[in-house]
């Protein structure tokens, strides 16, 4: 019997775990089909667009420009749900849209499931209460989210993380990772800014910055800027706004330039994950500005904020939330992770037993049945 479903995601990170998602669907249900907000992946496994997200990814906290366009997007995803009648709403991750989305389709009374949870658990759980109203259930990537979420009511169930069904399907380029090498030099450090164009804006600044004193101070290290895709190198380019850095561009996936680096300096996120699964240590840090930084702090419930962090329970690579342009921080971290390969070491053991447990591909097929279940039960 065919079965209809609504898929958002709005990031590229979401569009990658939801195509996993869709590809379990079409194993269970074989007549599957699939509308709603994506990008390429999803758009490979079927996806009927209501519209491309390619262009739309804009932090919710930063869309006082966009918010006619964001309303609009959300009544035309109300209009599908009611003409169209899907068997069940998925979102995935994106927290401002997609919970938008899911209090419309509760509304209509379609099954809603969440996959990817927001971290609202870290600084936002004050949202809970609107997750267990409008939500029918909510598929976890990690073991605690499950055990949070349960505390409080809701119906969480953890399925595993799809990083990993990633990397089944699409592994470590060994290839990509010689030329990258080849290219660049060895020892490499590999900047990721981010995927918008407001925290490349910004991150970009700071690691650059960084770059140089680290240059001073060891004078063979190499430097290359992470880009996945064409609208973050235009992203960048635009940032560096034809500077002359010596630093060139890594086009490729984020997991081919850590393998091929002795060090990351990233952003915090979705990318310090796939770092830690190639087992490259890093440095993470993220610059919000001032007043972000005073009203998020007091709300954060956890003393780490980078995800390889939170599942150590403690500091295993540094990590600095900046209100402030710090680059002698990340420059001086990043020195004593070079110098120190016994340090480089320890980072990646002890990111390897982090991960323990999690390196299981089958996230998309297990949260797909999750999906069938309650829509059947």
């Amino acid at each position: 019997m065919s079965k209809l479903f609504f898929i958002s995601a709005g990031e590229e990170s979401g569009d990658q775990h939801a195509s996993h998602l869709m590809a379990g669907l079409k194993d269970l249900c074989p007549d599957a089909s699939f509308i709603g907000l994506g990008r390429e992946r999803m758009a490979a496994q079927g996806l009927e667009s209501v519209r491309d997200m390619r262009h739309g990814s804009v932090m919710w906290a930063q869309a006082a420009g966009k918010v006619p366009e964001m309303l609009g997007l959300i009544r035309q995803c109300g209009d599908v749900f009611r003409a169209r009648r899907p068997d069940a709403v998925i979102v995935v991750d994106y927290v401002g849209l997609n919970m938008a989305l899911a209090r419309k389709s509760h509304a209509l009374g379609i099954p809603t499931v969440y996959f990817v949870s927001p971290q609202v658990w870290a600084h936002s759980s004050f949202r809970v209460r609107k997750i267990r109203k409008w939500l029918d259930r909510m598929l976890v990537i990690y073991p605690f989210e499950e055990e949070f979420y349960k505390a409080r009511g809701v119906d969480a169930r953890f399925v595993g993380n799809p990083l990993f069904d990633e990397f089944k399907t699409h592994p470590v380029d060994q290839t990509a990772v010689m030329r990258i090498r080849e290219r660049f030099g060895e020892p490499l450090v590999a900047i990721a800014p981010g995927s918008r164009r407001q925290e490349i804006s910004v991150n970009l600044r700071i690691a650059l910055a960084a770059a140089e004193k680290i240059r001073r101070s060891i004078p063979d290290v190499k430097f290359a800027i992470a880009c996945g895709n064409d609208a973050m190198e235009a992203h960048v380019r635009e940032a560096l706004n034809g500077a002359k850095t010596g630093i060139g561009i890594c086009r490729g996936r984020l997991v081919d330039t850590a393998s091929a680096s002795r060090l990351l300096l990233t952003k915090s996120g979705t990318g310090s994950m796939e770092i830690a699964a190639a087992g490259t240590p890093m440095v993470v840090f993220y610059r919000i500005p001032r007043w972000g930084y005073f009203v998020t702090r007091p709300l954060m419930n956890v003393s780490c904020f980078t995800m390889i962090n939170v599942l150590a329970g403690r500091e295993i690579v540094p990590e600095n939330l900046m209100r402030s342009d710090d680059s002698d921080w990340l420059a001086d971290r990043a020195i004593e992770m070079l110098r120190d390969e016994g340090l480089r070491n320890r980072a990646v053991a002890a990111m390897k037993d982090a991960l323990a447990g999690l390196m299981k591909p089958g996230a998309g097929l297990r949260a797909a049945q999750e999906v069938m279940d309650l829509i059947s039960g």
